[in-house]
């Protein structure tokens, strides 16, 4: 992902990026975030990653 955003980077091309931490219960940590990315004017998949060392 952040390899991605880099080389758009790198060619001059647009990057925007939301990310939004999900939260299970009370707990103040963060289970997943949701990652919306537009790169380069291209709606790029949402992205659900788990709060892990791999986010899988």
């Amino acid at each position: 992902m952040e390899t991605t955003w880099k080389k758009a980077l790198k060619s001059n091309k647009a990057v925007k990026v939301n990310i939004q931490p999900v939260y299970s219960g009370t707990s103040k940590r963060p289970t997943s975030f949701i990652v919306e990315q537009n790169v380069g004017g291209k709606q790029l998949p949402v992205l659900k990653l788990k709060n892990t060392a791999t986010g899988k």
